[in-house]
């Protein structure tokens, strides 16, 4: 049997909202069944460079027992880049990564791309969430 971690591994702005709008304030949520990760923590939020390199993260999401075959495993993101004072309110986005996890596994990552919208449907960025599952024992 192999015990292996997926770690939320980092988030990137990949389009940059309005001219008015800075840096984006972001806040991610990660579901796998029973695992729930907020990133980093259910009322906060972390800065991020509109225009910089990936954030790295590194945050266990959940760790797995494999003994055969192939588990494949859907982790569904809520993504909110929080909007307070003039700018209004908070934009949101939702995606998905599903990864294949067998007991032999190399080191593997999936992204995918969320693009973020205002309540009225306006789109207003996009940031691309990675996740990295890897073998621990």
């Amino acid at each position: 049997m192999s015990r292996i971690r997926v770690d939320l591994e980092s988030v990137q702005v990949v389009e940059g909202q309005g001219v008015s709008e800075g840096d984006f304030e972001l806040r991610v949520q990660v579901k796998e069944g029973a695992h729930n990760l907020v990133w980093p923590s259910l009322n906060g939020w972390v800065k991020v460079d509109k225009n910089g390199p990936p954030m790295s993260i590194g945050q266990p999401i959940a760790t797995y027992p494999v003994t055969t075959g192939k588990l494949t495993k859907r982790y569904d993101i809520e993504l909110t880049e929080v909007d307070g004072g003039l700018n209004g309110q908070n934009d949101l986005g939702e995606g998905a990564v599903t990864i294949d996890l067998t007991p032999d596994m190399a080191p593997a990552v999936a992204s995918t791309t969320i693009s973020l919208k205002r309540p009225n449907g306006k789109f207003q960025g996009k940031v691309k969430i990675t996740l990295a599952g890897q073998r621990i024992s």
